[in-house]
């Protein structure tokens, strides 16, 4: 995949739409020219007058929601292969290439996700009803493996009246780091802002969590900590520990969860974004501009490391 071969596939995806656009447009145009005539003809020649010409414009207006609703049907369906084609060959060329820069042992499949019952089995969030993951990537860092992927987690709901309404749980990041140390005990820290934590963490193993605090008045202000066992809490949250924590929560855009489960810790980032998504296919790609935010996506992971100081012994068996 070169940058050439992605401009060709941006541009394949441009002048469709722009075809499209064209055709509707020359249609809609040449519709309204003929109901703007017609609809005066009604208001001279009608004895009904102007109420003539509004009983006219009542299926006018229905036509012009059909027009409407097959331009928007036609489009999707005309350009998303040419969409699919577009958004594999961005990700093929600075996703996967940025990725393998930064990690070693790397599995990276855009349209995967992180499993619903991966996320559930945590007890960490409320999981509502519409569950949705994808750019899937595995690898190792500093020899810690690792696997993300966004994830976006929603409620949906119908009254009596057919009204739809959805709550967001999660729109973000679903990390996994792996180590070779079980902790026997899990633990939970919830930013304040992450309002869709679970109350009851860790049901699985039968074990009730307790809420404990530590000497950070600070720390204790803006993230909550849910323990099965306070000494196993108190060995992970040492002075560092915490400030890095801290430090996280002041830099990382969004708001974070982090749970320490057995062998793992999982970090959930509520910041309502897609990562890796293509820019706009309407302009001409901008690759320092693109590889800066890519990179900028990827350091969110290397950042978690670096800061909670994941590869040291602590973490190992």
């Amino acid at each position: 995949m070169t940058l050439k071969d992605l401009e060709s596939a941006r541009l394949a995806l441009k002048e469709r739409t722009h075809l499209i656009n064209l055709i509707f447009g020359i249609i809609s145009l040449s519709l309204l020219g003929v109901l703007l005539l017609v609809a005066v003809f009604v208001v001279l020649k009608s004895s009904a007058g102007t109420l003539g010409a509004l009983f006219f414009f009542v299926p006018a207006f229905q036509i012009a929601v059909f027009l409407l609703m097959a331009y928007l049907i036609t489009r999707a369906l005309a350009t998303r292969k040419l969409h699919l084609a577009y958004r594999s060959a961005y990700k093929d060329y600075f996703v996967r290439a940025s990725l393998e820069k930064t990690f070693t042992h790397l599995t990276y499949t855009p349209n995967s996700g992180i499993p619903h019952d991966v996320v559930a089995a945590t007890h960490m969030i409320q999981m509502g009803n519409r569950y949705h993951s994808n750019d899937l990537t595995f690898g190792k860092y500093k020899d810690i493996a690792f696997s993300q992927a966004d994830v976006l987690i929603q409620h949906e709901t119908t009254d009596s009246d057919g009204n739809t309404s959805t709550t967001t749980y999660l729109r973000g990041k679903w990390m996994i780091f792996e180590f070779g140390r079980d902790f026997t005990a899990n633990l939970q820290v919830v930013e304040r802002g992450f309002h869709s934590y679970s109350h009851n963490p860790f049901t699985g193993n039968g074990k009730r969590p307790k809420k404990l605090e530590v000497e950070s008045t600070t720390f204790n202000k803006k993230f909550k900590i849910f323990a099965q066992d306070g000494f196993v809490a108190f060995y992970i949250l040492d002075p560092a520990f915490i400030e890095a924590i801290e430090w996280l929560g002041d830099n990382i855009s969004g708001n974070l969860m982090l749970c320490f489960i057995d062998k793992t810790l999982h970090i959930a980032l509520q910041n309502g974004q897609d990562s890796f998504e293509p820019c706009s296919y309407k302009n001409p790609i901008d690759e320092a501009a693109e590889l800066e935010k890519v990179s900028g996506e990827i350091k969110t992971i290397t950042t978690f490391v670096d800061k909670l100081k994941l590869d040291k012994k602590l973490f190992k068996s």
